[in-house]
């Protein structure tokens, strides 16, 4: 299937299960809003997405709307780097690639992006986030170890085959002129 219709049928199916599971945000637990000032906050996302502050609002629209192109222009281009990371390369290799990357954006967002607010994030957050990177960057270096030991374990036995055949091989051909 074209790497293109993949992506998009990920994005529609995306919009139709934010649309779906958008009232969960009025559950205590969920989100931190009402869903009676649901219009509001729409009103004020789309103001504030050209680039108009709205009234109401005492946040800033600071970087609209390049932030939210820049935003679905990155989205757009990872999405497809996935999707043709595994039809190129896989799916062991997509599943360590995003290992990978894991332990890697978790740490860029200590850097102070512009366009963000704030002067740099603090990570890890807490113990649970170090925790986290550890088992992941632990689990990567386990995996890595163990592929290099299979690896060369098969190679030696594929060299033994081949000694052995090599072995039979020249028997058959003493057998062969013994007889003759």
């Amino acid at each position: 299937m074209d790497i293109f219709v993949v992506n998009s049928m990920d994005s529609l199916f995306q919009l139709i299960f934010t649309i779906l599971f958008l009232p969960l945000v009025a559950v205590p637990g969920f989100g931190a809003i009402k869903f009676s000032d649901f219009p509001s906050y729409i009103s004020d996302g789309a103001h504030c997405l050209v680039g108009i502050q709205p009234s109401s609002s005492e946040s800033t629209c600071d970087g609209m709307p390049w932030a939210t192109m820049i935003y679905v222009a990155v989205n757009l281009s990872w999405n497809i780097s996935i999707l043709l990371l595994v039809k190129k390369g896989g799916a062991v290799l997509t599943f360590v690639a995003l290992a990978v990357y894991l332990p890697i954006a978790n740490l860029a967002f200590i850097l102070d992006w512009p366009l963000l607010p704030g002067s740099g994030f603090q990570i890890p957050e807490g113990p649970v986030d170090l925790a986290a990177l550890v088992v992941v960057l632990c689990g990567l270096t386990t995996y890595r170890i163990f592929s290099i030991i299979q690896k060369r374990r098969l190679d030696r036995e594929k060299e033994e085959q081949e000694r052995i055949k090599a072995m039979a091989a020249s028997v058959q051909g003493i057998d062969s002129a013994e007889q003759s």
